[in-house]
């Protein structure tokens, strides 16, 4: 991975935590394994799982998402 994508994927998990809170915010891979797979879904990698509090902050994350090429 290259420092470039390592900072913008820093910067990125740091505008997510400003949206959430930090305690909103999984980003070990231990922690996030269970929300990666899926028995229909299968399994893959995920950066960072978000837990909104509220619809305006699911929209926030929604568009910090887009807005960085994310999804």
């Amino acid at each position: 991975m290259s420092s470039i994508t390592m900072t913008d994927n820093k910067t990125f998990l740091n505008e997510l935590a400003r949206l959430v809170g930090h305690s909103h915010l999984l980003t070990d891979p231990a922690k996030t394994a269970r929300y990666r797979k899926g028995f229909r879904s299968g399994q893959g990698d995920a950066l960072a799982v978000v837990f909104p509090g509220s619809l305006l902050e699911l929209w926030r994350v929604l568009n910090a998402c887009v807005n960085a090429d994310k999804i």
